[in-house]
């Protein structure tokens, strides 16, 4: 070969080389295709309830689960409730497969959803495949429901049934053996509370803050305490110290607390329907009414969701979390948020009522409970009524303590007669018999349980109409 035919052969061979890996004229290299499953990111929330008089346990509520790109969206004293786990892609990625674990198992996993293998150790989704689109409808795996056998946890309480609630932002689909679902749910329970940073602690006059050693706590921290007028909100800073708390701190409105909750969880990785279905998830216990509609969870809620006298609310320590539910995925996620509420509650009475000794009889044994079951017709059937009194019947405790400041003898049996509406609003109630004797107790019970939000109902069934009883007693063992 001449030495111009090579030179020739060999400009064609370089010609040839540049135009397979990208552009002769800019020196640019072609995009790498991506792989057929590529990155994802992580986003959960949830809810961390201890009860103070059973320190050493907490229960934990949690959110959904969704892999995002590069940002992420408990029995006994206590157990966890809904962590929700929402997955999101990174950009230019059409769909990953891994695989989710938390780090607890066996008892201490009452319900999970969709289908996972669970053994003494931890639960594990997977293998998962997250597709970019929301899920197409009609192909969702239905979620339990109340009557339903997937319903029948060792507790007797179904969180699952509220799943429909949870959507996050509904830009990936994911799918495990067969089953469809927008988002991961479990709930863990016999939770050791030991390593949370604010606690809350009750002495013979006042409610105090107990504070370990050199704990950081981040974010907004609530002071609730919850009469018959509503709850009341007071803004503590987040260093604040072991004592007892300021009466004088900031109130908010429980609108400005949706907001300043939201806003941080936002700000800690979650998208923001993910925010807002985390705020919406704690509002029966917190700010009385849901936004979102949907169904209720099935069964009597502990103690620990429903709404207490008093409690302290604030997020926890990513150290926390991850020590109490270790969460990892195969492959590595780009990122894990994670985003968890801790409620420190007490339902025992309220902050500000009169205490044994105070002539105004004994508080602390002042009891409301159900005296049986609604009579209604129309859309709601008795047992949906019954889960919502039994969340916040705690609320009555304060229309009781009413009456005892006449009256230190005072029980008796008072009945409620309502109508609520499809949207699931209470539009009337008012007391339809009562041996309480005292007026003011009955007024107070119809005020409190007009604010109750109730599920929605058929539009064809027209409002519910019925009764419900309370017993009003000062023996709890009555």
């Amino acid at each position: 070969m001449s030495t111009s035919s090579a030179r020739h052969l060999t400009l064609y061979l370089a010609a040839v080389l540049a135009f397979a890996s990208g552009s002769a004229c800019t020196g640019r290299h072609a995009p790498r295709a991506r792989p057929a499953y590529g990155s994802f990111s992580v986003h959960e929330w949830g809810l961390i309830a201890a009860d103070i008089r059973a320190p050493t346990r907490i229960d934990v509520a949690s959110g959904s689960q969704h892999p995002h790109p590069h940002f992420g969206h408990g029995g006994g004293g206590g157990a966890g409730y809904k962590p929700v786990v929402y997955v999101h892609l990174a950009p230019g990625v059409r769909q990953a497969r891994f695989s989710l674990v938390v780090g607890v198992g066996g008892d201490h996993v009452p319900e999970h959803f969709p289908v996972a293998s669970l053994d003494a150790a931890s639960l594990r989704f997977g293998p998962i495949v997250a597709r970019l689109g929301a899920c197409d409808a009609a192909r969702l795996t239905p979620v339990p429901t109340a009557d339903s056998a997937a319903c029948q946890t060792p507790d007797g309480f179904c969180e699952a049934a509220e799943i429909p609630r949870y959507t996050g932002e509904r830009d990936v689909c994911l799918t495990t053996h067969g089953q469809t679902s927008e988002l991961l749910f479990y709930r863990a329970r016999g939770l050791d509370v030991a390593s949370l940073p604010l606690t809350l602690a009750r002495t013979d006059d006042a409610y105090v803050i107990q504070r370990a050693a050199n704990a950081v706590v981040a974010g907004p921290v609530l002071f609730i305490t919850n009469f018959a007028s509503g709850p009341t909100l007071r803004v503590l800073d987040a260093s604040v110290p072991s004592g007892q708390i300021d009466p004088t701190a900031r109130t908010i409105s429980s609108s400005e607390a949706r907001t300043l909750l939201a806003d941080y969880a936002r700000s800690l990785g979650l998208g923001r329907q993910e925010a807002d279905a985390m705020i919406d998830a704690w509002a029966p216990a917190i700010f009385e009414t849901c936004q979102r509609t949907g169904p209720e969870a099935a069964g009597t809620p502990p103690e620990s969701l429903v709404q207490a006298d008093t409690s302290l609310l604030y997020f926890a320590p990513r150290a926390v979390v991850d020590a109490m539910l270790p969460l990892s995925t195969t492959p590595a996620a780009d990122a894990i948020e994670r985003a968890f509420l801790v409620r420190v509650a007490d339902g025992a009475r309220p902050t500000e009522t009169p205490r044994s000794g105070s002539g105004f009889g004994d508080s602390t044994r002042a009891t409301v409970r159900p005296a049986g079951t609604a009579s209604a017709r129309g859309g709601l059937t008795r047992d949906q009524i019954r889960r919502v009194v039994l969340r916040n019947i705690s609320q009555l405790r304060s229309c009781y303590e009413l009456g005892l400041r006449v009256d230190p003898d005072l029980k008796g049996r008072l009945s409620i007669a309502f109508t609520i509406n499809v949207q699931g609003q209470v539009m009337e109630a008012h007391v339809d018999g009562s041996t309480v004797g005292q007026s003011n107790v009955g007024s107070c019970t119809e005020s409190v349980f007009r604010r109750w939000n109730f599920p929605s109902s058929d539009p064809a069934s027209g409002p519910t109409v019925g009764s419900f009883p309370f017993d009003f007693t000062d023996d709890p063992d009555e």
